[in-house]
């Protein structure tokens, strides 16, 4: 478990054409499966094999330590928000208090069709649900709700995979001050 992830991470992609589209030949396998691939089942033994794989996953590691903290400072000084340090994990879950939520919470949507379909949408549905379409439908952030995993807990889950720092925490800002204008609408 936590060895399989749909995410790929790939530098220089452009700077070759034989090596773009031997990435491309990758995705586009990967595009056929829906769990583990062969070439991952095959590959993983011989790169946790490695002596240099301690090392690297001491790094990483100090990465994801480093980008769960981030966004702990971030969420947690949030009102009407419950979260808790990541520990060891490539995603956050952070979750509403209860009784944040009321009718008619919205955020200001992008254009009229989309603030239509959003209203469609959010009825009936989890406060949490809410949030995400109206965030979805607002910033154009997609998050996913806490509800969507069998759980009572109405909140988000949010990923630290993304590298650039600046855009990571900027996601994360956006999310945050988004919860505040939706809780206080």
């Amino acid at each position: 478990p936590g060895a399989r992830c749909a995410w790929i991470e790939v530098m220089n992609k452009n700077k070759d054409p034989n090596f773009s589209a031997f990435i491309d030949s990758i995705l586009a396998s990967k595009m056929l499966e829906v769990c583990a691939t062969t070439l991952p089942q095959i590959s993983i033994p011989r790169v946790f094999g490695s002596p240099k794989y301690p090392e690297h996953l001491k790094t990483r590691a100090a990465i994801f330590e480093k980008r769960a903290n981030q966004a702990y400072d971030i969420f947690s000084k949030v009102p009407g928000l419950i979260c808790h340090r990541p520990q060891g994990a490539f995603y956050m879950s952070v979750v509403f208090e209860d009784g944040v939520f009321h009718p008619g919470q919205k955020l200001q949507a992008a254009n009229p069709q989309l603030r239509e379909y959003v209203d469609a949408l959010c009825q009936n549905v989890p406060g949490d649900k809410q949030f995400v379409y109206n965030l979805l439908a607002s910033k154009g952030i997609c998050i996913v709700p806490l509800t969507g995993f069998a759980t009572d807990l109405c909140g988000f889950r949010v990923t630290m995979l993304n590298t650039d720092d600046t855009v990571r925490n900027t996601l994360f800002q956006e999310i945050a001050d988004s919860v505040t204008e939706f809780l206080n609408s």
